[in-house]
């Protein structure tokens, strides 16, 4: 049943228009985001907003894992290169946030 729901919903096409959205505003944050810059407010709103694009694919990671399953059946998430490669981003933001 949820994996039936998580699915369709992941498979969405207004989602998947989503999940470009966010990765194109992570792509932006990459350009932006200054170490050194002294400007605090601008400094937290990428901080802010980092944090969000790594809640957002989180949560794709865990939906598609729930779809799909996680690596042990043919056409499981981690069974396509493209979502391992997307597992391993998101892990790596995930200790980011965390460290």
């Amino acid at each position: 049943k949820y994996r039936i729901w998580a699915a369709y919903f992941i498979t969405d096409k207004w989602v998947e228009g989503f999940i470009l959205l966010v990765i194109f505003l992570s792509c932006v944050l990459l350009a932006v985001d200054n170490p050194a810059s002294t400007d605090e407010h601008r400094q937290h709103a990428i901080d802010s907003a980092e944090v969000f694009v790594t809640v957002v694919f989180t949560i794709e990671v865990v939906l598609k894992i729930i779809a799909f399953g996680f690596v042990r059946n043919a056409g499981s998430y981690l069974r396509d290169s493209w979502n391992a490669v997307d597992f391993a981003v998101t892990c790596v933001s995930i200790l980011n946030l965390l460290l």
